[in-house]
């Protein structure tokens, strides 16, 4: 993403970046309600994007799909191009000290974290809701809802279409369970479950 202008004030601040006339990840799978969308493809380039965030220390902290622009014009079959747009809400670790946790609710409804809902602290953990419910637009056309189920795991309310294998449920799993920070230890990015669905989904 090529920055072309900014403002930066004491409290906000404004980019202006190319023009994408495709629309976002939502538009498109408005418009492609059928089985032709690479929906693996677009969950890996998801995975891949949000990953490099967190490598460079960066939270977004509002991955949606509205917030997934479609980048690659020319192509717009099954699996488009994307490009992640909106840090409006981004959290640069590298300015705070190491094993940072937060408190509180900043997230968008339906993509709000577990944590966020049980007062818990969280990091990485907003991002990692965020990717469920985009997955979860993918496979449903609808928004995420979770429950604790009775192994007190979080879980979609909805079950995962007949297709999907169980890579998909590894993933619901692995971002929706992502250990919670406790006094005496918070999460890294080692720990993030990215790489290893991405090995899952690259397969």
């Amino acid at each position: 993403m090529t920055i072309m202008t900014a403002a930066v004030f004491q409290n906000s601040s404004c980019v202006v970046t190319q023009y994408l006339p495709s629309g976002t990840l939502l538009d498109f799978l408005n418009t492609n309600k059928n089985n032709t969308v690479d929906r693996e493809n677009i969950a890996l380039q998801i995975f891949h994007l949000v990953h490099s965030l967190h490598a460079i220390g960066v939270i977004h902290g509002d991955v949606k799909p509205d917030n997934i622009l479609i980048a690659n014009v020319s192509n717009r079959g099954p699996a488009p191009t994307l490009r992640l747009i909106d840090f409006g809400r981004a959290i640069d670790l590298s300015s705070l000290p190491p094993n940072t946790a937060f408190t509180d609710n900043c997230g968008t409804s339906g993509f709000v974290c577990s944590q966020m809902k049980t007062n818990q602290p969280w990091n990485y953990h907003i991002d990692f809701n965020g990717v469920a419910g985009t997955l979860h637009v993918l496979l449903h056309s609808a928004y995420m809802k979770t429950m604790l189920n009775n192994k007190q795991e979080w879980v979609t309310t909805k079950k995962l279409p007949r297709w999907c294998d169980e890579k998909w449920s590894s993933a619901f799993h692995d971002l929706l369970n992502f250990p919670t920070p406790t006094n005496d230890w918070c999460p890294s990015l080692q720990d993030s479950p990215l790489p290893h669905l991405i090995q899952l989904f690259d397969a």
